[in-house]
């Protein structure tokens, strides 16, 4: 009697699965050109509260701390670690800046074009896969 052992992961199955997180990742890139679609979120805030709350205070305040944790659960979604290049201070900037031009927009509006940007700034090379 003949007996086939397999591997768990083949030579082919690899190939796939290298295949498709590419073609995942390029996709991504190829639509970081493309303008922010509205989502749905839960406990999304709006830029009004966003400026509201910022005030002259360094304190990091409910919205702010919302952004925080969407920005880590695109990183975690996308598994593309666009936050190694930011820090907090730099994003809220950021917002602040997106909000004072946008001030009836979602919040979440803003978090996906900063995500994509930070994904196009990130350095060219083998793709940093969480």
């Amino acid at each position: 009697m003949m007996r086939i052992i397999q591997s768990r992961s083949s030579p082919a199955l690899r190939l796939s699965r290298v295949a498709i997180t590419l073609l995942g990742v390029l996709a991504l890139l190829g639509g970081a050109a493309l303008p922010a679609a509205e989502i749905t979120s839960i406990g999304d805030w709006r830029c009004e509260s966003w400026t509201e709350r910022r005030g002259a205070s360094d304190r990091a305040d409910a919205p702010q701390m919302w952004l925080a944790g969407y920005m880590t659960g695109l990183v975690s979604a996308y598994r593309v670690d666009a936050l190694a290049i930011t820090d907090a201070p730099k994003m809220f900037k950021w917002m602040d800046a997106y909000c004072a031009a946008h001030s009836d927009a979602a919040l979440s509006s803003g978090a996906l074009l900063l995500f994509r940007e930070l994904v196009e700034r990130l350095p060219r090379g083998p793709v940093r896969q969480l």
